[in-house]
């Protein structure tokens, strides 16, 4: 059963407490080891502590029961104590008081690892559209345009078997207001009443009489459409290459007789027989060319040096000395530059070309380039001022393209459209945008577009050449182009717009046959023809209808299908502006 154990206390100064026996279960302090014992047995000594009190805390606990320590009290320290004064009581925790201050915030933890992305929530429910905004006050009206002016009505038709009216008139201009010198229209009405206009019908004027019109027209610019007279003194024989100054001033005929060149110079319309140089090529030559000036000249040969240099001075042409370094073959044919810096000779043997620096009268040659042509080379061309090159030969891909970096010049990537067949020609435009390719295969042409130094393919002429081409050159500006071929008429000139080329009206006077190559003046007023019959030469001027000093001439419109309405209508250009 229960029992409740009265405690009192009663001071004995025992000396040593460990000593003291006897009085089981009586509960007693010891001052001296500040503890509290208990006598559960009579020989233990001193009994057995229970538990010590430190002076600086307000509780003291019991020894947990133990083998050792039979009949201790287990004393947690929180539920139950044991004041200083040695009353033993237990706890109760009461309700949690009151959150003290937040104390300063600790250093922020490593980052833990991160956690799996939760997958994704399904899409809300849509909300309800709002409702339209009301509609903004409406603008006020703008004013009315002036009106245009009232077109001319047209006369009433004669009256038939049957009174049927004529069809109504063209109405006549509206709101003419605005044009300016040069401005072509069309009308029903005479506008030559008002002198300011003219018709548009090709007619010719004098420059001094419509000066504004003339500054905006200009000249036309022709291609070579008038053969010329025949010279007195022809080559000596079948021709093999030709050459032609910038200018046309200049004309050179290489052949295999000698003197093996003839040179002329262009006079009032016609070639004239120069004097032959004082020394000639040492064989018979296999071609020529010319610096955009006409001031050097380079024939080749199958003879050693195998090529030969001039310089013209007036219009004597006087040998060169050979430079220190010559082609290693028989020359096949050479290009200038137009600017006469840079100067290329083809050949039979590696490396197949050889390329000079000219400065002054001294013929440099150049590294050869790393990449050279795989086989016998048969012909090079430049653009104006050498920044690109391209070589011609016989195995695929027929041709090799360069550029000039400084004085080194490095293949560049072969075009992905390349010549259907071993080439006979090349021309570049002077800015080296355009190039063409002759060849005998079909489509006789290969015409490229440069874009960087990237040479793109672009579409042949809509009327090609009919047969296999010989030779092909541009004008300096690339506005036309010419192309002789195996059949008649022999030689075709185009205008070039953008990317399209346009055939033009044939020579009313067209060579007799094929011509073996040709020379075409960057000025685009002269070509020269050579070929294997006598007479070996022919040449074509760009003759205007007019005189270009004092006249020039007015555009000249395609007629207008007026077939469903019987009113007469035409075009007029608006001369002054005043």
């Amino acid at each position: 059963m229960a029992f409740a154990h009265k405690l009192f206390t009663s001071l004995q100064n025992y000396s040593n407490p460990d000593t003291r026996i006897g009085e089981l279960n009586r509960i007693w302090y010891d001052s001296v080891g500040n503890v509290f014992r208990i006598q559960l047995d009579k020989v233990t000594p001193g009994g057995t502590i229970i538990g010590d009190i430190d002076t600086t805390d307000t509780t003291a606990t019991l020894a947990v029961a133990s083998q050792s320590m039979l009949g201790g009290v287990k004393i947690d320290g929180i539920t139950i104590v044991i004041s200083a004064d040695g009353v033993i009581s237990s706890v109760n925790i009461g309700s949690q008081g009151i959150q003290g201050i937040q104390g300063t915030i600790g250093a922020t933890g490593s980052q833990g690892i991160q956690g799996i992305v939760g997958a994704t929530g399904s899409q809300g429910i849509q909300g309800t559209i709002g409702a339209t905004g009301s509609q903004g006050t409406i603008g006020a009206t703008g004013s009315q345009g002036i009106q245009g002016i009232q077109g001319t009505i047209g006369a009433t038709g004669s009256q038939g078997t049957i009174g049927a009216t004529g069809s109504q008139g063209i109405q006549g201009l509206v709101g003419a207001t605005d044009l300016q010198v040069g401005d072509i229209i069309i009308s029903s009405a005479n506008k030559t009443i008002n002198p300011k206009w003219l018709l548009a019908d090709g007619g010719i004027y004098l420059q001094s009489a419509y000066p504004e019109l003339f500054a905006v027209l200009g000249l036309p610019t022709y291609n070579p459409n008038t053969v010329m007279s025949t010279p007195a003194l022809l080559p000596p024989g079948a021709a093999s290459g030709a050459a032609i100054s910038d200018s046309g001033d200049y004309f050179v005929v290489a052949t295999g007789a000698p003197p093996f060149i003839t040179i002329y110079k262009q006079l009032s319309g016609t070639y004239v027989k120069l004097a032959d140089p004082t020394t000639a090529p040492p064989g018979a030559a296999s071609g020529c060319s010319m610096s955009g000036d006409g001031a050097y000249l380079t024939v080749t040969t199958g003879a050693p040096n195998y090529i030969t240099n001039y310089k013209r001075t007036g219009d004597v042409f006087t040998a060169l000395a050979s430079p220190s370094t010559i082609p290693p073959a028989a020359g096949a044919s050479s290009a200038y530059s137009t600017d006469g810096a840079f100067m290329a000779v083809t050949y039979g043997a590696p490396p197949y070309i050889t390329i000079y620096n000219r400065v002054g009268d001294t013929y440099n040659v150049l590294t050869t380039p790393t990449v050279t042509p795989p086989g016998a080379t048969s012909g090079v061309a430049f653009s104006g001022d050498g920044t690109y090159m391209v070589t011609l030969y016989g195995p695929p891909p027929y041709m090799t393209l360069y550029k000039r970096t400084g004085n080194t010049y490095t293949a560049l990537p072969t075009p992905l459209n390349v010549p259907t067949g071993a080439p006979s020609s090349a021309s570049f435009t002077n800015d080296g945008i355009f190039l063409s390719i002759s060849h005998p295969a079909a489509p006789y042409l290969t015409i490229y577009h440069r874009n960087g130094d990237t040479f793109n393919h672009i579409a042949n002429p809509a009327t090609p050449p009919t047969a296999g081409t010989a030779g092909v050159g541009f004008t300096g500006d690339g506005k036309f182009m010419a192309v002789i071929y195996g059949a008649p008429p022999f030689i075709n000139f185009y205008s070039r717009n953008g990317d399209v080329f346009s055939k033009q009206t044939d020579l009313s006077v067209p060579p007799n046959g094929a011509e073996t190559t040709m020379a075409f003046a960057r000025n685009g007023k002269f070509v020269g023809l050579v070929s294997a019959p006598p007479p070996y030469m022919l040449s074509y001027s760009a003759v205007a209808p007019f005189d270009l000093a004092t006249e020039f001439m007015l555009p000249s419109p395609s007629s207008l299908n007026t077939t469903n309405n019987p009113m007469s209508v035409t075009y007029y250009i608006q001369a002054m502006s005043k």
